[in-house]
């Protein structure tokens, strides 16, 4: 560990103990010590290099940033930050890739690269790795494999590719609600499941990090995931930003809101023009014109005008954050 960051560590703890301190002092109740070491280390093992088909061959460069664990719920969650201010009201930037380590290294770098468009907006980044929920999203995504050859059987519908049987759903047609009947089925495990993480990242962001004043960043599960934390409708949460969301039921969550959280939100999304990763319901690009019509359709029934904005990049990355999305979300 070189000599700067260990006086970022020893400078993290130090903080720590007076933020306890400060708050005990003033009548509260002593949180959750976290420990921040150098997350140098850390970075290290985003280098899958030794793999037969490695996807990330290179260490992640967290020079200057922070890294702890965090409990919930049984869960360890691996979370990284990177500071630029100790007071002030700036917002805090809170990130999470896929639900995996190696979409959370590869989320992690594009925003570490970026980090000097982020640091006059906000007064820190906080990214969380999820890796440790992808059993449980493994059998989320199972079950419904597992349903599929019984839905085959008895319902006519099967023959129907997943994407087109979510624009049935959509349509006012005779069959719609049995179309939205099959969906439900198809796709509700993946929805408790996201709706259960949400809950717990709610919770590491609340009452465990005890940050007020954020603006979530989601990619592809993470997309979905940070849909419904931001639905939770507390009002520490100010803006939403999507890359490439898998989201099966795309911007539902947010009818829980009300018009005045509705209105109070910054909604930006972005996709890539060469991302055709295929979810179950749709290809990754294709989603853009879908959420664009949904976000209409909120606006229209809820009587709002939302602050939302939505790009296309061209090229693109991928199925992966845009830096042309960090760039709008700086200037946001």
């Amino acid at each position: 560990m070189d000599f700067y960051n260990k006086y970022l560590k020893y400078k993290s703890k130090y903080l720590g103990l007076k933020n306890n301190l400060s708050f005990l002092q003033n009548g509260g109740a002593l949180g959750t010590y976290l420990d921040w070491e150098s997350a140098v280390d850390f970075g290290k093992k985003c280098n899958d290099s030794s793999a037969e088909k490695p996807r990330f061959p290179r260490d992640l460069n967290l020079s200057g940033w922070l890294k702890t664990d965090i409990k919930v719920n049984d869960k360890n969650l691996e979370v990284i930050k990177k500071s630029f201010e100790e007071t002030g009201d700036k917002p805090i930037l809170v990130a999470m890739g896929g639900i995996s380590t190696n979409s959370f290294c590869g989320s992690s770098e594009i925003i570490v690269q970026n980090v000097e468009l982020l640091k006059d907006k906000f007064k820190a980044i906080y990214i969380i790795n999820t890796n440790e929920y992808k059993k449980e999203q493994g059998k989320a995504c199972n079950l419904k494999d597992s349903i599929t050859d019984e839905l085959r059987e008895r319902c006519k519908f099967m023959k129907e590719k997943e994407n087109d049987i979510r624009r049935k759903m959509k349509e006012n047609i005779k069959d719609k609600d049995e179309y939205r009947r099959y969906y439900d089925k198809l796709y509700g495990p993946e929805r408790e499941f996201t709706n259960n993480l949400a809950q717990d990242i709610h919770n590491l962001i609340k009452n465990k990090l005890k940050l007020t004043n954020v603006h979530l960043l989601g990619k592809c599960q993470g997309g979905s995931n940070m849909l419904s934390v931001i639905s939770t409708g507390d009002e520490i949460y100010k803006a939403l930003y999507l890359a490439v969301p898998g989201a099966a039921y795309n911007i539902e969550p947010l009818y829980n809101l009300t018009p005045a959280r509705l209105e109070d939100i910054t909604f930006i999304f972005g996709w890539n023009k060469n991302d055709d990763y295929g979810f179950g319901f749709n290809i990754s690009i294709n989603e853009k014109a879908f959420y664009d019509e949904e976000i209409g359709k909120l606006e229209e029934e809820k009587k709002v005008q939302l602050n939302y904005e939505s790009y296309v990049f061209t090229p693109g990355n991928g199925h992966e954050i845009n830096s042309k999305l960090i760039a709008k979300i700086a200037k946001a």
